[in-house]
């Protein structure tokens, strides 16, 4: 059995391409919507990482993660983000939809990355290191899927106005 702390230098090396995906995303996406906007974006995706646990369990279990009942779970989610963005990104409707699509794609790949890992590593004896990997993966591809698809939407579908004293 694998000790703790061993579990934990696993999980911290896992977790470098995820801390540099969130402080390099600054440097591509934060000129994009603007610094208050940006905080948003993070601020779900340390949501995001906490909510991961409900749907873990689920979508190790699952057939196909992208059944007709994930999906339906997965969108309010990204509503419920939405009207968050809305509320808090100054009541522009362009935000709000941007990030709520930008969230339900970015859980939903996420869904299929657990769902591989769990088929890759099903042989896998070690529950723990299933685990880490699992956690590690989804973190990795939840946040960069966000800062990506939400880079594309504010970019290419629906660019945003950006206040002078709101620049990146």
């Amino acid at each position: 059995a694998m000790s703790r702390s061993t579990k934990i230098l696993i999980f911290v090396a896992a977790e470098i391409p995820h801390f540099i995906i969130v402080t390099r995303g600054n440097n591509l996406l934060c000129p994009v919507v603007g610094m208050k906007r940006y905080q948003i974006i993070l601020a779900t995706m340390i949501m995001l990482a906490s909510m991961f646990s409900q749907f873990r369990s689920d979508v190790t279990e699952a057939d196909w993660p992208l059944n007709h009942a994930h999906l339906k779970e997965i969108a309010p989610i990204g509503v419920f983000i939405g009207i968050n963005g809305l509320i808090l990104g100054g009541l522009d409707i362009t935000f709000a939809l941007g990030i709520a699509f930008s969230i339900d794609i970015a859980i939903a790949v996420a869904e299929l990355c657990a769902y591989f890992v769990m088929k890759l590593l099903k042989s896998c004896k070690s529950n723990g290191l299933r685990e880490l990997a699992l956690i590690a993966c989804v973190d990795f591809v939840r946040s960069s899927m966000l800062l990506s698809v939400s880079y594309v939407i504010f970019s290419f579908v629906a660019p945003l106005s950006i206040e002078e004293e709101d620049m990146c």
